[in-house]
């Protein structure tokens, strides 16, 4: 700071300092002081606890602003990840209500397909029935014959056991996927293949089934399983006249008879109760002449 020597602009009188003015008292002149760049910085040395506090407070408004603009990102993400989650749950209860409304389409019409060629067929039978005039012996009707199919057999066959688990085991994906538990938000869904506990062969004269009895485990996607039991039956299966195995017409079922059947889930969990229903109401019928193997 440089020491200067003021005197009255008017009359050239000393000046004296009266608060934050110069002040004449021969003419009762008053002036402001001028200030260069050394007063400044006399100020700021003399003053530097404000000046560091001052500093301090605008370095903490604005990094309160940071992290209140931060805070807000983070809550604008989780809001727009909840959005999204929302928006996948509500397209998979949308694509299963989807799911079982076509099944159910497919079932009717099948059902009626199936209604007009039986009745067909039987209008087509008496109609011919009437021409021979009833009196005439029928003329017996060559069909593919049949053959019991034996425990052997299917095990030798290992190609023809795969296709079959294979089956099996798609129609289980397609029974379980995007699976929306009624009641809730929690989609399950069967993320691995069914593992075959046990499968058995029943054999009869007429006919040869499969019975698949499957562990499921299905999956809810954070870390939660279930594990249930169903039964799949491969039917309609034959040998021919070489010996080779194969199915006649590629269906398959489940069982769904169990006391403990849980339609929502489409699975039994007792599995020995499921198993022990299931033989027990094969073996009961002593008139269809049933065997049953354990493969």
């Amino acid at each position: 700071m440089k020491l200067r020597i003021m005197n009255c602009k008017n009359c050239n009188a000393p000046l004296r300092l009266q608060d934050d003015k110069l002040v004449c008292d021969f003419c009762n002149s008053v002036f402001d002081i001028e200030k260069d760049e050394s007063d400044v910085e006399y100020e700021k040395t003399v003053n530097a606890e404000e000046y560091i506090l001052r500093s301090l407070q605008d370095k903490t408004a604005q990094l309160q602003e940071f992290y209140q603009k931060e805070e807000q990102k983070k809550i604008e993400m989780e809001e727009k990840r909840d959005r999204e989650i929302k928006e996948r749950r509500r397209e998979a209860r949308r694509k299963a209500r989807i799911r079982l409304i076509k099944e159910c389409v497919m079932v009717l019409v099948i059902v009626g397909v199936s209604f007009i060629a039986v009745k067909y067929l039987r209008s087509k039978y008496l109609k011919e029935d009437n021409l021979r005039g009833g009196n005439q012996t029928q003329t017996t009707q060559t069909r593919p014959k049949t053959y019991r199919v034996t425990k052997s057999q299917l095990l030798d066959d290992k190609k023809f056991l795969d296709k079959v688990d294979e089956m099996a085991f798609e129609f289980e994906r397609e029974e379980h996927e995007g699976a929306v538990i009624l009641g809730s938000d929690e989609i399950w869904n069967m993320t691995s293949d069914p593992e075959v506990l046990e499968r058995y062969l029943v054999t009869s004269d007429a006919s040869n089934g499969i019975y698949e009895f499957l562990q499921v485990t299905m999956d809810a996607g954070d870390g939660r399983t279930l594990v249930g039991y169903v039964c799949v039956v491969i039917p309609n299966i034959l040998v021919d006249e070489d010996g080779k195995v194969y199915q006649e017409d590629h269906s398959l079922t489940r069982v769904q008879e169990p006391a403990d059947f849980d339609y929502t889930w489409k699975m039994s969990f007792d599995y020995e109760v499921l198993k022990d229903e299931v033989l027990t109401e094969i073996k009961k019928d002593a008139e269809r002449n049933y065997f049953v193997f354990e493969l």
